[in-house]
């Protein structure tokens, strides 16, 4: 009997969105990271004082497919960008969920 060996199938790891600054958000999804990384942000400074409504709408309109939790990232990551001493607590995305 002959066994065929199916290649494996890797996953495709976005490297850039893992070296990206954005990544260091504890607790940023690196889909979430890619969506910001595509929507020319590429670094934390870049998220101070933006809205992260107006954030999701950017992305609503030139993503295929959105996360259906990414507000909530948005609104953590302009939140620990924009906090001098972010609460732990608050660096969980579901806390920013409407």
């Amino acid at each position: 009997m002959v066994m065929e060996i199916q290649p494996s199938r890797k996953k495709k790891v976005d490297y850039a969105a893992l070296q990206s600054p954005l990544a260091r958000i504890p607790g940023m999804s690196l889909a979430v990271v890619r969506i910001l990384l595509n929507l020319g942000f590429d670094d934390l400074e870049s998220l101070r004082g933006r809205s992260p409504e107006a954030i999701h709408a950017d992305a609503a309109q030139s993503e295929a497919e959105i996360p259906h939790d990414l507000l909530g990232y948005l609104r953590m990551a302009v939140y620990y960008v924009e906090a001098e001493d972010p609460d732990p607590d608050l660096l969980l995305h579901w806390k920013w969920q409407d």
